[in-house]
């Protein structure tokens, strides 16, 4: 029975120290709600702008994002200490795992997007035809002609030379 119980008591204390990690790694602010950063799309491809928009900053707080430690523009709170802007996906950013974070005074938030490789451009697939074909209707008569003249004519000297 006192195994039990030390037992549970150790599985207590462990997810009460866990808790407190999670609540420190989410961070606080002092706007009126719970902190939180999301974006539109977490599976951007490279030149893509997602919009980035969370809550708990203060209010009319300037916010700006990053994008890998990089500026990435910014944005203004309102006065609830939400916020929503735009961050565009550099042209260079390497397919995988990126990290977007939002700061507005003290508070950091981010979170993790997975950049799609850059799309292959499709090869230009090369024209072997023309598209003028009246040129060579023509030509094609003219030896359809020249032909039918050439039959006409060889009939005419088998006729014509034959014994009577």
């Amino acid at each position: 029975m006192r195994r039990t119980i030390g037992a549970m008591a150790s599985v207590f204390v462990a997810l009460v120290a866990l808790a407190g990690v999670a609540a420190a790694q989410e961070g606080t602010g002092t706007g009126s709600g719970a902190t939180a950063v999301a974006g539109s799309d977490i599976t951007p491809d490279p030149g893509q702008t997602i919009t980035v928009s969370g809550s708990g900053c203060p209010a009319h707080s300037p916010v700006d994002f990053f994008f890998d430690d990089q500026p990435a523009g910014g944005t203004t709170a309102d006065a609830d200490g939400n916020f929503s802007g735009p961050v565009t996906v550099p042209s260079g950013a390497s397919s995988g795992k990126h990290t977007v974070t939002a700061k507005c005074g003290t508070l950091v938030m981010g979170f993790e997007i997975s950049v799609n490789p850059p799309a292959v451009a499709a090869a230009a697939i090369p024209r072997t035809g023309t598209s003028s074909t009246i040129p060579l209707a023509s030509v094609a008569l003219a030896l359809l002609a020249v032909g039918g003249l050439f039959v006409l004519f060889a009939r005419r000297r088998r006729v014509t030379h034959q014994p009577a």
